[in-house]
């Protein structure tokens, strides 16, 4: 079932299996505008409704934008969501990551905003599997964001991941230590009550 909000003067496209646009899209998305990031050279992993990509194109318009996308909905509704506001410049394909790139063809900035909280096994039981997909990214929540930075970790030229961990699953110090050959930044933090989100900039220059 398609539902359609407004959001920051977007029109959102959304339906129950695709990730709504949350405190920690909008998070992101006022991040990458601070940030001024060199928009021409970007991937988006999971864009959901395609929030973020869609704040960045209204701001800067002129630029393509690119995103890769594992839920087959979730693709064409941040492919419909950049026609209905006239930006029709975000590029999607519906794939498992980065994994359809061949090696060393990666943009140089990448975004996610992963699943990132761990399993909990009294309540995922009775959770419905495509909230799980949406949030939960592996045992101890950070499981999927790794895999990324593994896929990362095997090119040969600079690159910066925007991400966004939890304090349910692990702390930025403590992240950091399992990425030393990246350089970890905090960029921003939210508390939400029941946990702190931190946005993260991770560099590595080889």
């Amino acid at each position: 079932m398609i539902e359609f909000i407004e959001s920051r003067g977007l029109k959102i496209y959304t339906g129950y299996q695709v990730y709504k646009p949350r405190e920690d899209s909008f998070l992101m998305s006022d991040i990458l505008l601070e940030e001024k990031i060199a928009v021409d050279d970007l991937i988006e992993i999971g864009p959901g409704t395609g929030i973020i990509l869609l704040t960045l194109a209204k701001s800067n318009p002129n630029f393509s934008y690119h995103a890769v996308e594992i839920n087959f909905e979730a693709a064409l509704l941040t492919r419909k969501n950049s026609i209905a506001n006239e930006l029709d410049t975000i590029q999607v394909i519906c794939s498992d990551n980065l994994k359809p790139f061949r090696k060393n063809s990666i943009p140089r900035i990448v975004v996610f905003n992963p699943p990132y909280l761990p399993v909990d096994p009294e309540i995922d039981p009775y959770t419905p599997k495509y909230e799980l997909y949406q949030l939960v990214g592996g045992d101890k929540g950070y499981e999927t964001l790794n895999t990324t930075i593994s896929l990362l970790d095997s090119l040969h030229y600079p690159v910066a991941l925007y991400c966004i961990i939890s304090s349910l699953s692990i702390n930025p110090v403590d992240f950091a230590k399992l990425h030393k050959q990246w350089d970890t930044s905090i960029m921003t933090s939210q508390n939400m009550g029941f946990e702190v989100i931190w946005v993260l900039r991770m560099t590595r220059s080889n």
